[in-house]
């Protein structure tokens, strides 16, 4: 299956589309049974999504987006509303908080993962004045992290969108 490269999404009309594929992709079964429609209507979003420092990538086949990704440009760790505060990490600033990756379960066999970290990556590079990336993962993302050279840094407890579930993620970051 050949897909195209990440575009940058200008149209921030098509957030909601994205909402609903982050949906759809986290309440697979075999992912996270406490994210579906049920608990987020409108899809799932946060405050970083329409900040004005978001960044979202997305591939599309069709005029249909079939998987995204988000880069915010932060200067305040605590805007992340994760406690990344206890972890070992730079106090320079600003940084990126590189999250919510979203392929369609129809093209996970794609390389939609790779080309939207590379392309999350190419902009950190391209930017010096981003100090470092962080993130938190699932334990299938850590060995991709780790071959674009995110360091692990510790663990922190995550909890849904939904509130009524929580667990460990662990914590990677990048010092560009």
């Amino acid at each position: 299956m050949i897909i195209s490269y990440p575009s940058i999404l200008t149209d921030k009309s098509r957030l909601d589309e994205v909402y609903e594929l982050r949906v759809k992709v986290y309440g697979q079964p075999s992912i996270d049974a406490h994210v579906h429609k049920q608990y987020l209507p409108g899809g799932w979003k946060d405050s970083l999504d329409e900040c004005e420092t978001a960044i979202h990538w997305i591939i599309e086949d069709n005029d249909q987006i079939i998987a995204s990704a988000r880069l915010v440009i932060l200067s305040n760790i605590e805007d992340t509303h994760e406690e990344f505060q206890k972890l070992p990490i730079p106090d320079e600033r600003p940084f990126a908080y590189w999250s919510r990756l979203a392929v369609d379960p129809n093209y996970r066999m794609s390389d939609a993962v790779q080309k939207l970290d590379k392309a999350r990556m190419h902009y950190i590079l391209e930017h010096p004045e981003i100090k470092f990336a962080i993130c938190c993962v699932t334990p299938e993302r850590e060995s991709a992290l780790l071959k674009l050279n995110f360091e692990h840094i510790g663990d922190i407890e995550y909890t849904h969108p939904n509130g009524n579930h929580s667990l460990n993620q662990p914590v990677f970051i990048y010092i560009a």
